[in-house]
């Protein structure tokens, strides 16, 4: 999933990586969720939901260099029940 997030970043979301929106989180997992579900749900198969989000999340933040904020419990996908924002450092 690592490789999708980055590519999700670089070419889906680039125009955001300086300015990044709180909710960059939530944008990647809808995307995630419309598009490459099935990849998903393989990477979910071989651990769970818990470890496969949390990956998602860190390397969201790592790729971009965010920091963290506040949580936000209403998120657009369903694939997650809340989500930490994230700013430019």
């Amino acid at each position: 999933m690592r490789e999708i997030v980055r590519y999700i970043l670089d070419n889906e979301l680039k125009e955001y990586k300086t300015d990044c929106p709180p909710d960059i989180i939530d944008l990647v997992f809808c995307i995630i969720e419309e598009d490459y579900i099935w990849n998903y749900n393989r990477a979910v198969e071989r651990t769970n939901a818990g470890v496969v989000n949390r990956d998602i999340g860190k390397t969201i933040r790592e790729y971009w260099h965010l920091k963290n904020g506040e949580v936000e419990i209403k998120p657009s996908s369903s694939l997650i029940a809340r989500y930490t924002k994230q700013y430019n450092k």
